[in-house]
């Protein structure tokens, strides 16, 4: 399926006439999706008409949502195949394909959390997306790329526990800075919401509160363990207000900082 060669051969034409059937083979051209050497004479390679139609979109968006990877290649290869082979395909009939396609693995992605312009904002994807309409080998490249892409996450997406040790991680190595669900959101690829409801989910607490727990936490560790001062112990796990910090500190605690110091 992939192009080397394609040669056109214009309608018999006197010097006056040339440019109209130049014209008209770029035009032909435009619309063609190459497909392998060949050599095609414009009078027989007109766009094709054929209405462009895709029933199969239900029963794939199921194997993509069982992960399905190499089934569902193996399904779109077999299609493109076949609609080549009997329906002439041209650059109007792949974007339609294109569009549905793409449309389909942004549902399920997004039914799974996950936030599709972050992983797919690569220089691999704008290359291959580009090319896609070339040819149906180029279109199919793009729809295994996406496909292996979506599935990846997925995985990852449901290995939860990896998901969180890396949200924890991070947590514990930036408590001094404000922590929002939008930083997480981007370090592992899931939405805001989702980051919300996985740590309503796993820790019983919401986003914030977990944030705030683990904060106070680290402020108890540095003022039994170091002579810092409560300000700049403060400081250390990200309260820039003093008077917000020991509100905080006594509403977890239920003592201030000082009187938790005294007890040491």
């Amino acid at each position: 399926m992939k192009c080397g060669s394609v040669f056109w051969a214009g309608e018999e034409s006197g010097i006056a006439d040339i440019l109209p059937v130049v014209k008209h083979m770029q035009n032909v051209e435009m619309e063609y999706a190459s497909t392998e050497n060949v050599a095609l004479q414009s009078s027989l390679s007109e766009p094709s008409r054929y209405t462009y139609q895709m029933n199969q979109s239900a029963a794939w968006e199921s194997i993509l949502r069982e992960k399905g990877q190499e089934q569902l290649k193996q399904k779109i290869s077999e299609y493109l195949r076949h609609t080549l082979y009997h329906n002439e395909v041209n650059r109007i009939y792949l974007a339609g394909f294109r569009l549905d396609m793409q449309q389909m693995i942004y549902s399920v992605l997004k039914e799974k959390g996950i936030m599709v312009n972050k992983f797919l904002a690569d220089n691999e994807n704008g290359r291959l997306f580009e090319r896609s309409l070339f040819s149906v080998a180029d279109m199919e490249n793009y729809m295994f790329y996406l496909i292996d892409k979506s599935c990846e996450q997925m995985r990852a997406m449901e290995e939860t526990r990896t998901v969180m040790d890396t949200i924890v991680s991070y947590i514990d190595k930036n408590l001094d800075k404000e922590i929002t669900r939008e930083n997480l959101a981007e370090l592992v690829y899931l939405t805001p919401d989702y980051i919300s409801k996985l740590f309503r989910r796993k820790t019983g607490m919401s986003f914030g509160e977990y944030i705030q727990r683990r904060k106070i936490q680290e402020a108890q560790n540095l003022l039994e363990n170091t002579d810092m001062s409560i300000g700049d112990v403060a400081l250390c796990v990200g309260f820039s207000s003093f008077s917000y910090f020991s509100k905080t500190f006594k509403k977890i605690t239920g003592m201030t900082p000082g009187d938790f110091r005294k007890k040491r």
